[in-house]
């Protein structure tokens, strides 16, 4: 009978060697697994970060874009401006030259 339970416990010494086996092995694979998370984890960590600073610079540049079509803007007023002073000017000479022309011509007749 002692043969008999030493038997048994031997047996059952070897299944929970086995048991212990299995689950070291468990262990291991999800430690692996817990690093894939982590890495996976941390680039998108990364992307994330990425992303963010990606869109800063769209809306710098954004801003940068807007500054400039204001100034575009001015600037053809100012065009305008100085286009509308010009044929204002153009129109004065073209009047003086008639004045002048006519003036002239004119004591002759």
């Amino acid at each position: 009978k002692q043969d008999n339970l030493s038997e048994e416990l031997s047996k059952k010494n070897m299944e929970i060697a086995a048991v212990n086996r299995s689950l070291d092995e468990l262990q291991g694979e999800l430690s692996k697994f817990d690093d894939e998370v982590k890495a996976v984890n941390r680039a998108s960590e990364e992307k994330g970060e990425a992303l963010k600073k990606e869109k800063a610079d769209h809306n710098e540049t954004k801003k940068e874009l807007e500054v400039t079509q204001m100034e575009l803007r001015a600037t053809k007023k100012e065009l305008a401006m100085k286009s509308g002073e010009l044929e204002d000017l153009k129109d004065k000479i073209a009047a003086e030259m008639n004045k002048n022309s006519c003036g002239e011509g004119c004591a002759f007749m």
